[in-house]
C-alpha cells in the first residue's frame, strides 16, 4: 500500500488511519485463523478418539456386523468376539451379501434388503444353518443408513433357541405329570368308594359256597358273580396303581424268573396263538442282581408290555425282550429326569408299526389309546406300568420311529438282598380271639362282622376313631381291624396312635379301599402288623388275622 501510494518508507499522512486500521484487520484475522486452526486440530484429535473407541467397542461386541450398499455389496465387516464366520475375507468385501453362498440364506437377504428399501425402517429375520453337522441359529437385524446404504447386524442365538426348546420340554413335562396327578386323584376317589360297594359281592359269594351243597343249581351262579367280582377288582386296583396309591413292600425279585414265568404260562400260549405270526427272542443276562420291586406287579408290567409289542406287529415281526445290569446316567425322559444309578434293566422291543411322534407323550395318559376300543382290555394298561415303575422308584423310557418298532425300557433299581420265599398258606384261619372291627361305613361293619363269626370269632363293631378310642379304655381286644379313612382329622393312623398310649402291644391290621402311602407305612412302623386291600375275600382277611394274631 505504501508503494502504492509513492513510496515504501512511509505512507502518506492522510492514509496513515486508514492502513492502520487495514494493518489491525490483518493482524486479527491471523489470530482467528490459528485459533480455527487450533480447534480444528482437536476436533480432529477428539474424531480420532471416538472412531478409536467405537472401533474397540464393534471389535469387542459378540455380534457380527456387515457395512453393505444400496445392492448388498459388502463394503466393510467386523467379527465380535463371538461371533461366527464361516468364509475368508475375500469372500466378503466387494461381494454381494445375498450371494454367499451358505445354503438358502443369499435368497433370504435378498428380499430383506428389498423390504428395507421399500419402508426405510429395521427388517428382521432369522435363519439356521447345518454346519459341522450341528444345526446353527441365527439372527439377522438391517438397519437403513444414508445413501440407501444398510448396517447389517448378525447374532449366533443357537443357544438361546436350546434353551427355550428344553424350557418347552420342561414345561411340557410339568402340565403332563400335572395331567397324571389329577388323573390319579379322581381315580383314586373313584377306586375308593367301588371297593366299599363292591366288598359284599367279593366276599358273601365265598361264605355262602361254604355252606352250600356241591349239587345246588345255584352254586355256579354264584361262582360267577364271584369271578366277575374279581375282574371289577383287578380293573379298580389299576386305577389305584394308577393313582400311584398302592401300598407296596419292595423286596428282591428275579426278573429274569418273571419273564421266563410269563413265558411259560397259559396266558402267554394264547397270545402267541393270535399272533402266530410273531416270533418271540429272549435275551436274558444271566447272574444279574435282583430287582427291588413287588413280583406280582412288575410281573403285569411285563405282561402289559409283551402284549402290548405283539399288537403293535400287523403281520410279520419279531418281539425281543432282553434283560441286563448296568449303570444309566442321568438324562431326561418323558414325564421325569431318570436318575443316574445302577438298574436291573428290561427291554421289551417289536419290529411292529411304532408310534406316532404326536402320540408318544400321550402313551401313558389313562385311556389314550390308539387301539379299537373293547378289543384290548381296560385302556390302562400303559398307565398301570407308569405307576407300577414309578411306585417302585424306577423309571420308563420309550424310543420309537413310525414303521420302524418300539422299545420300551424299564429302569428297576438293583439289590443284592436275596429273594423270600413264600411260604405255603394254611386253609384253616378260623380263631375264638376278640377283634374289634372299626370302620365309619356300616356295610362294611355288618360284612367284616359276618366273615370273622363265620371263622368262629368274638367280633365287636366300632363307627369311628374316637369310638374305638373310648372302648380300649374299659376293654382290651387281641386285635383291632383299623379302616384308614374315617371321619375327618381322626384317622385310622390316629386313633391307632391313641390306642397304643394305653395299649402298646395292641395288635392291629390297617384295612382300606384308598389310603395315602406315607400314612399306611407310618402306621405300619408304629406297630400295625399288615395291610388289607379293600375289598377282600373271607380267605384273604382270615390269612391276614390269623398271621397277626400268631406272630410274637
Amino acid at each position: 500500500m505504501r508503494r502504492i501510494f509513492g513510496g515504501e518508507d512511509q505512507a502518506p499522512a492522510e492514509l496513515q488511519g486508514f492502513i492502520d486500521v487495514v494493518n489491525e484487520a490483518y493482524h486479527e484475522f491471523d489470530a482467528d485463523r490459528a485459533m480455527i486452526e487450533r480447534s480444528l486440530d482437536l476436533s480432529s484429535q477428539e474424531l480420532l478418539q471416538a472412531n478409536s473407541d467405537l472401533g474397540a467397542v464393534l471389535e469387542a461386541f459378540l455380534d457380527l456386523f456387515f457395512h453393505i450398499d444400496a445392492d448388498g455389496v459388502i463394503l466393510a465387516y467386523r467379527v465380535g468376539t463371538a461371533a461366527d464366520l464361516y468364509v475368508t475375507p475375500d469372500q466378503l468385501i466387494g461381494k454381494r451379501i445375498q450371494n454367499i453362498p451358505l445354503d438358502h440364506v443369499g435368497t433370504r437377504f435378498r428380499d430383506a434388503i428389498r423390504r428395507v428399501h421399500a419402508t426405510e425402517s429395521l427388517v428382521s429375520l432369522e435363519y439356521s444353518l447345518q454346519l459341522n453337522e450341528e444345526e446353527q441359529c441365527y439372527e439377522a437385524h438391517l438397519l437403513p443408513l444414508r445413501n440407501r446404504e444398510i448396517a447389517v447386524i448378525i447374532r449366533n442365538v443357537t443357544e438361546q433357541k436350546q434353551a427355550e426348546q428344553r424350557e418347552r420340554k420342561l414345561q411340557n413335562r410339568l402340565a403332563r405329570s400335572e395331567r397324571m396327578e389329577s388323573l390319579g386323584v379322581l381315580a383314586g376317589g373313584v377306586a375308593h368308594d367301588l371297593n366299599n360297594i363292591l366288598g359284599p359281592l367279593v366276599a358273601y359269594p365265598g361264605m355262602i359256597l361254604r355252606t352250600m351243597p356241591e349239587d345246588n343249581e345255584v352254586r355256579e351262579m354264584l361262582v360267577e358273580i364271584e369271578k366277575s367280582a374279581g375282574r371289577a377288582v383287578a380293573v379298580i386296583q389299576d386305577l389305584l396303581t394308577m393313582a400311584r396309591r398302592g401300598n407296596y413292600v419292595l423286596e428282591p425279585v428275579d426278573v429274569n424268573a418273571l419273564v421266563r414265568n410269563y413265558i411259560d404260562s397259559i396266558a402267554f400260549k394264547q397270545l402267541q396263538a393270535q399272533h402266530p405270526q410273531c416270533v418271540l427272542d429272549l435275551e436274558l443276562q444271566e447272574n444279574i442282581p435282583r430287582a427291588l420291586a413287588t413280583q406280582h406287579h412288575l410281573s403285569q408290567a411285563i405282561m402289559n408290555l409283551i402284549i402290548n409289542a405283539y399288537e403293535a406287529i400287523p403281520e410279520d415281526g419279531r418281539v425281543t425282550v432282553t434283560t441286563e445290569y448296568r449303570h444309566v446316567p442321568e438324562h431326561a425322559g418323558i414325564y421325569e429326569t431318570i436318575h443316574g444309578n445302577m438298574y436291573v434293566v428290561i427291554r421289551i422291543r417289536d419290529t411292529g408299526t411304532g408310534i406316532p411322534e404326536d402320540s408318544v407323550e400321550h402313551i401313558f395318559e389313562p385311556f389314550f389309546t390308539k387301539k379299537k376300543m373293547g378289543r384290548s382290555g381296560s385302556g390302562l394298561g400303559l398307565t398301570v406300568v407308569y405307576g407300577v415303575v414309578r411306585d417302585m422308584n424306577g423309571h420308563i423310557e420309550v424310543d420309537t420311529k413310525a414303521a420302524e418298532g418300539t422299545e420300551m425300557r424299564l429302569y428297576i433299581p438293583a439289590t443284592q438282598e436275596r429273594a423270600l420265599t413264600d411260604e405255603e398258606p394254611g386253609t384253616d384261619f378260623s380263631g375264638h380271639e376278640r377283634v374289634l372291627i372299626v370302620d365309619d361305613v356300616p356295610e362294611q361293619r355288618r360284612l367284616a362282622k359276618s366273615m370273622l363269626i363265620d371263622l368262629g370269632y368274638s367280633v365287636e363293631t366300632s363307627p369311628s376313631g374316637h369310638d374305638a378310642v373310648g372302648l380300649l379304655r374299659d376293654q382290651t381286644f387281641d386285635l383291632i381291624l383299623m379302616d384308614m379313612i374315617m371321619e375327618d382329622g381322626f384317622d385310622g393312623l390316629d386313633a391307632y396312635k391313641e390306642i397304643l398310649k394305653t395299649h402298646p402291644n395292641q395288635k392291629c391290621l390297617i384295612v382300606s379301599g384308598f389310603s395315602e402311602t406315607d400314612r399306611v407305612h407310618e402306621a405300619l412302623r408304629c406297630g400295625a402288623g399288615g395291610f388289607v386291600a379293600k375289598p377282600y375275600r373271607l380267605d384273604q382277611l382270615g390269612k391276614a388275622i390269623r398271621d397277626e394274631l400268631d406272630r410274637h
